[in-house]
């Protein structure tokens, strides 16, 4: 290892709790002195003192990233959204704060050799992507630890979903998919998120490896068996005080317990750190009066108390998911028997965890917990030993297939630039395009029957601009995906960028997107944020921003039915692909975010920049009618989105649509939140509902008995109206 290993963390032992911090730090403590110099970690936030630190880790590098050292403008002049812009989820921002603090590594110490980042919250996500288009990382290995996302907590809590939420299953996903190494800490668990997130066993297996963190003590020494039992030894839960750890099953099970074996007469007792006051309490409410004084909620209990207590108890684990579960192997080598859930993919008996010789095992239920607490404190079986360390080649190491390389002869980049009345922002959008980094083959000009005279002058001035620029007119206003399609059907390049008019590229995009396609044959089209203002920053302007910035992340497999988070109107693609894809022409609006969601459900890639990409000035959607309303377009476009689109559920194959049903209160509602709002601005809009409002807000000023009065003859009414119906 020549250049730097770096952990990537937002949590970091003894500064702050966490499984996570805990598994960094050991990694740390047990790496050789020659390791350690080459190791940084890149903490997330400002919570760590660097100092502190360095008297913690002496010989390990520190850097800091956090909201205020994160650029919306590098020095390169790549511009960021600003925090503010990321509302599909804050932790899509943090990825890309992440890269900024990646970056500002490798300036100080040269290209990094590894780089290890935590599942949840997809930090890797902004820099897999920067590696995918050549911008960065080609000598670096980007991994990822499976801890756990937390996309796969939500299938486990009773949460509420959100369009957050979706966006943060499809960021944390596509981390995984475009990452170069999977570092699972039990091959079963590995095996588990594979099957969640429904990646090819093939892909999985050739980019994933074992490696199961180093477990210490911090004040015992190993134990060399398990505590002796007795009647008044303790029943532990150690886990957090959270939903998916499952501490109802575990007041449950040890009540049951204490009923059916009154010669018992220890305690359970919650040794669990707790963030919800409500949810505690909750699980306070479950324990029954007449037990209150045997069931415990410790406080404040840290180190070496902690340690001792645990060592001399039963441990009890619950939870229906771990993916290791640093825990557990702490309480059995600290001489703790542990009591596990066998439905658990980390407790299961292709780990080292077995039954009856280092652990016990139960099914998940209260029940069974009780039969397997009155087993084991039957006396009748033979004593348990401490589960033996899992050993494992560190990832660190692991062999990684070399950058592909860029071909000898370069793709022809093809643009087809749509214009629909937009005569003032045509030459700024062809400028821009012909000053790309990337040379451009050819630029077709598709006019969809623009009347503004601005465009016609352009248009007749544009085919003697550049050889490569042709104009296509099109006879009547066909709408913007009937104008795609035309501009697919005359190019000849392997690649085609869409480009509206009234968009300008970053100069350093086409190159990238073009490089990142050569290279990387799995993928077919590369998308940007989008950045908005009324007057746009020039090149090398540092000063002038955006006043509003649309994120997209490209492969919106769940958000992206609800909502446009794949890309903007201008983007690039394998023009193949888009040929065999087609826009549709039914639409009215919105063709770009219909044809992406098709792309994507048949399992096409997408690259995504990390930096704001195109810009314009605010505009309206492309519509198919030359007066059409823009609201109802838009409305009826959305409509049409899952049109001719199928979802399965379990054995089932239903129709797409099915997905714009909302659930509130136990009642559906057939419209989305967007249709919903529209209906009820209608209905405000109305004249009749207007004087309305209008003449009960006059009366409830000057008269309000008169609206007494009312409601008063309403009720009386009621009955005689109910019986004559």
């Amino acid at each position: 290892m020549t250049g730097l290993r770096v952990f990537v963390t937002r949590e970091l032992f003894p500064f702050t709790a966490g499984g996570i911090g805990r598994v960094v730090a050991n990694i740390l403590m047990t790496s050789t002195q020659q390791e350690r110099e080459r190791t940084a970690i890149l903490y997330v936030g400002d919570g760590v003192d660097a100092h502190a630190f360095s008297s913690a880790y002496p010989d390990v590098q520190f850097h800091a990233t956090h909201i205020g050292t994160y650029q919306t403008i590098d020095d390169s002049g790549r511009r960021y959204p600003p925090y503010a812009a990321f509302n599909n989820t804050v932790l899509h921002w943090e990825s890309v704060l992440i890269l900024q603090g990646l970056r500002a590594l490798q300036d100080q110490h040269g290209a990094l050799d590894y780089v290890e980042f935590v599942d949840w919250g997809a930090a890797a996500f902004a820099s897999t992507q920067e590696k995918l288009l050549g911008n960065d990382f080609a000598e670096t290995t980007l991994a990822v630890r499976l801890h756990t996302t937390d996309s796969i907590l939500a299938d486990f809590e009773p949460r509420a979903q959100s369009i957050h939420g979706l966006s943060l299953y499809d960021v944390e996903r596509k981390a995984l998919a475009d990452c170069d190494l999977i570092v699972g800490q039990l091959a079963p668990v590995s095996e588990a998120f594979r099957a969640f997130y429904g990646f090819e066993v093939d892909d999985w297996t050739q980019r994933s490896c074992v490696h199961s963190p180093p477990v210490l003590l911090d004040t015992l020494p190993l134990a060399t068996a398990s505590v002796t039992l007795e009647d008044s030894t303790d029943l532990l839960f150690t886990s957090k005080l959270q939903d998916i750890k499952r501490p109802d099953v575990f007041i449950r099970g040890c009540v049951q317990f204490m009923r059916e074996n009154p010669a018992y007469h220890g305690k359970a007792v919650f040794l669990a750190h707790s963030f919800d006051a409500a949810y505690q309490q909750s699980i306070m409410d479950l324990v029954p009066a007449d037990l209150a004084n045997r069931v415990v909620f410790a406080k404040g209990i840290n180190g070496a108390i902690r340690e001792k207590m645990i060592a001399g108890s039963v441990c009890i684990f619950p939870s229906p998911w771990e993916s290791f579960c640093l825990a557990a192997y702490e309480a059995s080598l600290s001489g703790a028997i542990c009591v596990l859930n066998d439905r658990n993919p980390a407790f299961g008996d292709d780990t080292p965890w077995q039954s009856w010789q280092n652990c016990v095992k139960f099914d998940g239920t209260p029940a069974s917990l009780s039969h397997a607490l009155g087993e084991l404190f039957s006396h009748t079986r033979p004593r348990q030993v401490p589960v033996t360390q899992p050993s494992t080649p560190v990832p660190w190491q692991a062999a990684i297939a070399p950058a592909p390389q860029a071909p000898l002869e370069p793709p022809r980049l093809s643009a087809i630039v749509i214009n629909q009345d937009t005569g003032r922002g045509l030459m700024p959008s062809i400028d821009s395009l012909l000053a790309s980094s990337c040379l451009v083959h050819e630029v077709v000009v598709v006019d969809d029957a623009s009347i503004d005279p601005i465009s016609r002058e352009v248009l007749k001035r544009l085919e003697s601009v550049d050889k490569r620029v042709r104009v296509l007119r099109l006879p009547v206003r066909s709408g913007p995906a009937a104008a795609r399609n035309a501009g697919l059907a005359a190019v000849d390049g392997e690649h085609v960028l869409f480009l509206r008019a009234g968009e300008q590229l970053a100069p350093h995009f086409l190159g990238a997107a073009v490089r990142g396609l050569a290279t990387r044959p799995a993928y077919d089209v590369v998308v940007s944020h989008h950045g908005l203002a009324a007057t746009l920053p020039g090149v090398g302007d540092r000063e002038t921003g955006f006043d509003h910035c649309n994120v997209h992340y490209g492969e919106a497999r769940l958000a992206g039915l609800y909502e446009n988070r794949f890309a903007p109107d201008s983007f690039v693609m394998r023009t193949e692909r888009a040929r065999a894809l087609g826009f549709d022409e039914a639409i009215p609006a919105n063709e770009t975010w219909e044809l992406l969601l098709r792309a994507c459900q048949q399992g096409v890639r997408f690259i995504a920049s990390s930096s704001v990409d195109v810009m314009s000035k605010p505009a309206y959607p492309l519509l198919s009618s030359l007066h059409g309303d823009v609201s109802a377009a838009v409305m009826e476009a959305q409509r049409r989105l899952l049109h001719g689109k199928r979802v399965r559920l379990g054995a089932l194959r239903v129709p797409g649509y099915a997905m714009s049903v909302q659930g509130s209160g136990g009642a559906v509602t057939l419209m989305s939140m967007d249709e919903t709002s529209h209906r009820l601005q209608e209905l405000m809009d109305s004249e009749t509902v207007r004087y309305t409002l209008a003449l009960a807000n006059l009366l409830q000023r000057r008269a309000p008995w008169t609206l007494r009065l009312g409601k008063r003859l309403i009720a009386r009414l009621r009955p005689l109206y109910q019986r004559l119906r």
